[in-house]
């Protein structure tokens, strides 16, 4: 999907685009009419609604299992990662301290103080006992919502001591409080990072170890191409850079939004991050809401590139589903791939196929099934290219495209050298032929 480079933007392009005050008691749920359920533990609270399930360790406030009603995974599969532990999605640091510091580490206490028809509002609260951020305090509070994959995310940094609390960091001047989007696969070769700095979004495969000027960010995202899910963070407050890490982790990948370091003055003084936090597919409408629409169209595009015959092709699709599994089979002349997303949802799909790999025509025209059954589309073509377009309700689905001329096994360019084979091979069989004759006589 493209190359990572400050010069190089990251286009969607498509011919078709469709879119778009309770203390907690432990162990006793406590309910929100709407499908909204919080129970509380000592050492953890879980939320769930109609579309996720997230458990929220109190150590750290980060999640330790995250699960969507797609069956996605975003958090259970993190891997170990020094004093940290498990390396799990949202843990944040003030690099003032050694790494991975107290935000991190520090074990919170909490109290359910919303719960109503549509949401739920979680307060954890920390104190730091070690330098330099001894005595300051930190809020987080997190309100979900009945219907959403998403939830907002306040984190405040309070300075009740006499002194000033800086969060900048003593290795890197650029660098103060910073949060974390964390993916886990294996290979991790199939984790995309991706993010926005002012206008420009940015998105391709573990974009390495770099740390970049990004003095707008307005999202950060680690997304799985296997399974379509995704992990991202919409960011309000004023940046410094982004940390990219991934390629040569072990652990999974990661991507950073480090925001400008700040004085935090004595006595009162203190800092809101607003942050809103997104798990789950690729979901157009809800990625919109949270202003992460350039997230959802990078994604939405898929290239397919492969070599049949000695040539080299690629095959593009453009969807709110999630597309694996792409096949091109020249016997059955078509191409074919798997479709997931939330079921029930209306999406929406425009595949983008060369002429010179398969093509029909108005006498025999294309076939479009999914899972075997015949669907109807919109085609458009241009001198090069066929456009199908058409749309579908989400289950599992495998779709097929069927043409009704495909490339040869053998490209036009290799004939004539074929041809001259199959000269040479007959003037050797008939000159052993005729010599054979010879020697019979």
């Amino acid at each position: 999907m493209g190359c990572h480079n400050k010069s190089k933007v990251v286009t969607c392009v498509a011919i078709f685009l469709l879119a778009f005050t309770a203390t907690s008691c432990f162990m006793v749920p406590v309910k929100v009419t709407g499908g909204l359920t919080v129970t509380p533990e000592a050492d953890k609270v879980t939320v769930e609604n109609p579309l996720v399930k997230i458990v929220i360790s109190t150590q750290g406030v980060r999640p330790i299992n995250w699960t969507t009603a797609e069956g996605l995974e975003l958090a259970a599969d993190a891997k170990p990662t020094g004093l940290m532990g498990k390396r799990y999605p949202l843990w944040d640091w003030i690099p003032a301290q050694d790494w991975p510091g107290e935000l991190c580490l520090g074990n919170y206490s909490y109290e359910i103080v919303e719960s109503n028809e549509t949401v739920a509002t979680i307060r954890f609260n920390y104190t730091c006992t070690q330098s330099p951020l001894a005595g300051l305090q930190v809020v987080k509070i997190l309100t979900f919502y009945a219907d959403k994959y998403y939830f907002d995310m306040k984190v405040v940094l309070r300075n009740p001591t006499d002194g000033e609390i800086s969060t900048k960091a003593g290795w890197d001047a650029r660098v103060g409080y910073n949060i974390n989007a964390v993916g886990f696969l294996e290979p991790l070769s199939d984790l995309y990072q991706g993010y926005q700095d002012g206008e420009t979004p940015y998105l391709d495969l573990n974009m390495g170890w770099n740390r970049i000027s990004a003095p707008d960010l307005r999202w950060i995202a680690v997304y799985n191409k296997g399974t379509g899910a995704i992990i991202a963070i919409a960011i309000s407050n004023v940046t410094s850079t982004v940390w990219l890490e991934g390629a040569r982790g072990a652990f999974g990948s990661e991507i950073r939004a480090e925001f400008i370091p700040q004085t935090i003055v004595p006595n009162g003084g203190q800092i809101t991050y607003a942050l809103r936090v997104y798990g789950g597919p690729l979901d157009f409408t809800q990625l919109s809401e949270v202003d992460m629409l350039n997230l959802a169209k990078g994604l939405a595009y898929r290239a397919f590139p492969f070599t049949w015959g000695g040539e080299n092709y690629c095959v593009t699709t453009y969807s709110n589903s999630t597309i694996t599994g792409f096949n091109f089979s020249q016997p059955l002349k078509q191409v074919s791939f798997n479709v997931t997303g939330p079921l029930g949802m209306s999406v929406f799909c425009n595949v983008t196929i060369p002429k010179t790999l398969l093509r029909a025509n108005s006498t025999h025209p294309w076939v479009v099934l999914a899972d075997g059954n015949s669907i109807g589309f919109i085609k458009a073509e241009n001198e090069t290219h066929t456009f199908l377009y058409f749309t579908y309700t989400h289950s599992a689905r495998t779709v097929k495209i069927i043409g009704t001329w495909v490339v040869p096994e053998f490209p036009a360019s290799m004939l004539p050298l074929l041809f001259m084979i199959i000269a040479l091979v007959a003037t050797v069989l008939q000159k052993k032929v005729q010599s054979t004759m010879k020697l019979n006589c």
